[in-house]
């Protein structure tokens, strides 16, 4: 499965997104086809202490969109598509001008021991990590990552959903007589390439 994020940030971290215009990203999200799956990511309304408070504040709106394979996901990137014009506000004040940044990855789903929501949940509530720049040894990287985090995540309390992607971003690159998207991949073996294409 791919997933494609969208964050939508405001450096001076004062704006926020009108609850109205977050409706109407779900319309228009629920349009693109062969999306299996739209996560719409609003910040909380109280502030809540936690270790990263030093980082600033965090984007004003987020996307996850989930697609079967890259092709689909490449598809609903088109420059005439629905995320192209999300990309520049859709016409919706809350989101125009803000800084809007993507990236797609490989999604990996893992088990937890409950996958519902807690009785009684009536908004829940995701947790959202970026690491921004590229790792020293991407694939190092990759294989710590996901030898190691979705077991700690696991030990959470009601963690209903543990979904890391390989923190690679997709690229897409195109010539006149194929079209060959990269994705970044680990491996165990020794010396692994750092990039697999295949034409399509």
């Amino acid at each position: 499965m791919i997933s494609l994020f969208m964050t939508f940030s405001d450096p001076a971290g004062e704006r926020r997104i009108h609850p109205d215009e977050v409706d109407a990203v779900a319309e228009l999200v629920g349009s693109i086809p062969d999306t299996t799956e739209g996560l719409l990511f609003t910040p909380l309304e109280q502030s809540v202490d936690h270790p990263y408070k030093a980082d600033g504040s965090g984007p004003v709106f987020a996307l996850q969109l989930r697609f079967p394979d890259l092709l689909a996901c490449e598809a609903a990137m088109d420059r005439g598509g629905v995320l192209a014009g999300l990309a520049t506000g859709a016409g919706l004040a809350s989101l125009t001008g803000l800084d809007v940044t993507h990236q797609v990855m490989l999604t990996r789903a893992f088990p937890v021991e409950v996958a519902e929501h807690p009785a009684g949940t009536t908004a829940p509530c995701s947790y959202l990590v970026h690491y921004p720049g590229p790792a020293e040894d991407m694939n190092a990287w990759n294989l710590h990552y996901l030898e190691h985090h979705p077991s700690i995540m696991r030990t959470f309390p009601d963690v209903s959903r543990s979904t890391p992607g390989s923190i690679g971003s997709t690229g897409c690159c195109r010539s006149a007589s194929s079209t060959c998207s990269a994705t970044s991949w680990c491996s165990t073996a020794r010396k692994p390439s750092r990039t697999r294409s295949a034409p399509t």
